[in-house]
């Protein structure tokens, strides 16, 4: 099974590799990007969508790092509570036998 979803990988991967040099082909008309406050020399249209769409994706994965690594510290100060309020119970539970 392991060596259909490396198939199936590799063919998407080959889809999006040509259809990303499709895309470059039929888009390699000169632009200059002017961003307000700066002029970027012409580069063709497919360079400034790919970049705009990598940076985007880029700064995406970064944002989502910092929730995840905040996630994950609260859940490891969740799973230590829980680990003191269960030695609480066990605890109170080996009172509670005792006195009986």
């Amino acid at each position: 099974m392991k060596w259909l979803k490396r198939i199936v990988v590799m063919l998407l991967l080959a889809m999006v590799f040509f259809w990303g040099i499709l895309f470059a082909a039929e888009n390699a008309k000169q632009v200059a990007l002017n961003l307000v406050f700066l002029e970027l020399s012409a580069q063709s249209v497919s360079l400034w969508l790919i970049l705009s769409f990598a940076i985007g994706g880029l700064l995406g994965m970064t944002l989502s790092l910092f929730l995840m690594i905040r996630l994950r510290s609260s859940l490891r100060q969740a799973k230590r509570r829980i680990a003191l309020l269960e030695k609480e119970v066990e605890g109170l539970k080996r009172n509670s036998i005792k006195e009986r």
